[in-house]
């Protein structure tokens, strides 16, 4: 140093700084990567994935713009009596010419909407439940009694079967779409009220969140930070599996009470038209098999699509590791690699 002077080298160029857009852009292009990577190193659950999407367009298509996707208007009678699927009628026609293929696919946005309904709802409604119950319990607090209060209602619920339950509510309340949704969801959000408690109880112990508690931070900030994050994961791929189950519950009880969705004078239902058609099943086998098929297909897709979800969401899944390009097995001593 002279002269009180120093040198100094030329300073390093500052890290340019991001907009936070595009930041976010490249985390939901990486993850939208990694989630059809995964689900492409499963064929069954890209299937599913792409069974969910058709079902989800086809859907939106007979509500907006039936033109589209119906060959016919729903309901409509023809001079077409009774012909098997053929390439005109796709899943023929019943005893006074109605097309099958446009009744089932005009019926597929009300039987989704019920599913997502009631299984959205339990979702809600049963996870924060569960989530409640598992946090704060406590004993000696008020969170710990109510946790007691919360898990003894839902033991209740649990202890009745649920296709029982949901149809003795179901005639109680009223023979109606309204009133069967309702008593599905009665019966339906005690399991996401146990699963919730039970993934709670798993995490509140581990040591991030022993440590966010010793250091001060609030209940409320570690539920949604640490706990609520954790917890959702395993809660959705139920949710997504759970769809297609409500379906079948849904139609099943609308088959077994009558006039709950009167057909063929109103909105078709894909089990009040196997209820309706069950005296043709010896001779006009389609009309049956038609709506039969697309339950297990809407079911079949969303329990694949479900199957997919867990390995994507799971870090302990050894597919999702596999895809991600960690290895599943070391090998030991005197093995070949």
């Amino acid at each position: 140093m002279a002269g009180g002077s120093s040198e100094e080298g030329p300073r390093p160029a500052a890290a340019p700084v991001r907009p936070r857009g595009a930041v976010w852009l490249r985390s939901l292009r990486d993850g939208t990567r990694g989630f059809f990577r995964i689900l492409w190193s499963n064929p069954l659950s890209f299937i599913g994935f792409l069974l969910v999407v058709a079902l989800a367009v086809a859907a939106f298509l007979a509500v907006v713009a039936p033109n589209l996707v119906l060959p016919y208007p729903p309901n409509q009678l023809s001079t077409a009596y009774k012909q098997p699927p053929s390439a005109t009628h796709w899943f023929g026609t019943d005893e006074l010419g109605r097309d099958i293929f446009s009744n089932v696919l005009a019926a597929l946005p009300l039987d989704l909407a019920i599913g997502f309904a009631v299984a959205g709802a339990s979702l809600i409604v049963g996870g924060a439940l569960g989530l409640v119950a598992g946090y704060w319990d406590r004993p000696g607090s008020l969170g710990g009694a109510l946790s007691v209060v919360i898990m003894r209602v839902t033991d209740i619920f649990l202890s009745f079967p649920s296709l029982i339950l949901a149809l003795a509510i179901a005639a109680s309340i009223g023979r109606t779409v309204d009133g069967v949704v309702l008593a599905i969801f009665a019966s339906w959000w005690p399991y996401y009220t146990r699963l919730a408690r039970g993934e709670v109880l798993s995490v509140k112990h581990q040591p991030y969140v022993m440590a966010a508690r010793a250091a001060g931070v609030r209940d409320r900030r570690i539920v949604v930070r640490h706990v609520l994050r954790n917890v959702i994961e395993p809660l959705v791929v139920y949710f997504t599996m759970d769809v297609g189950t409500v379906i079948v519950v849904f139609s099943t009880i609308a088959f077994v009470i009558n006039n709950v969705l009167p057909y063929p004078s109103a909105t078709p239902e894909w089990g009040v038209m196997i209820e309706f058609y069950e005296n043709f099943v010896s001779t006009l086998w389609w009309t049956v098999l038609a709506p039969g098929g697309a339950i297990f297909v809407t079911v079949l897709a969303f329990s694949l699509l479900g199957d997919g979800l867990r390995d994507i969401l799971d870090p302990r899944s050894r597919r999702a590791q596999a895809a991600a390009g960690v290895p599943t097995h070391v090998p030991q001593a005197g093995e070949s690699s």
